[in-house]
């Protein structure tokens, strides 16, 4: 959920392993002093999950520098005061319907991206295609399955799920390939994509 009062279903998780051992960033940010906070509060994630920034934008965490605004729980904003590069035992990616969470107050995205930047690019262009907005859409028919009882879930060795696991290897390649034959290829998914969210959101409206 985005607040401590707005809780949202956990719904799936993308990675989800008990004892890998990786580098994480730790974004430590600056305490509230008006309320009297003495501890400043942090979020401990991988370089390619994002987290909120000013603006409610989603970019990887390792876009953020020293000095950036974070977005809090409550929707204020925090900068970050330094940023160190841990190592952690466990990896996990929980998926909410909205896909953002909460931890230790700060707002993070349910996803991460698949180049070092906040839009898609290809061939040196960019598209006005966020990676989160990009993941939140294809997860629709993930989602959609969940609501309708069809949501079961197997894990690879790796701790991915195996609704993910196929997609995430085939646009990890496709990103590897010339341009021209990622814009032949996303053009349609994009198109596809987009009518499924819009479905997605026709089928919760007539649910409720």
């Amino acid at each position: 959920g985005k607040t401590p009062k707005n809780y949202d279903t956990v719904y799936s998780f993308g990675h989800y392993h008990t004892t890998v051992q990786g580098d994480f960033l730790r974004l430590v940010l600056t305490a509230d002093r008006k309320n009297n906070d003495t501890v400043d509060p942090f979020l401990e994630l991988t370089t390619d999950h994002m987290v909120f920034v000013e603006g409610n934008r989603a970019i990887p965490a390792s876009l953020v520098k020293v000095g950036d605004k974070v977005v809090l729980a409550d929707g204020e904003l925090s900068a970050v005061r330094y940023i160190q590069t841990v190592s952690r035992v466990g990896a996990y990616a929980p998926f909410t319907e909205s896909g953002s969470l909460v931890v230790n107050g700060v707002q993070a995205s349910s996803f991460v991206a698949f180049q070092d930047a906040e839009y898609l690019t290809v061939g040196g262009v960019q598209t006005p295609f966020s990676f989160q907005w990009l993941a939140y859409t294809f997860e629709s028919v993930h989602r959609i399955m969940y609501r309708i009882g069809f949501g079961s879930e197997t894990y690879s060795e790796d701790g991915i799920s195996s609704w993910v696991y196929v997609p995430w290897k085939m646009t990890q390649w496709l990103l590897l390939q010339h341009s021209l034959g990622i814009w032949i290829v996303m053009v349609p998914v994009v198109l596809i994509l987009a009518l499924l969210h819009m479905f997605e959101s026709y089928f919760i409206t007539i649910a409720l």
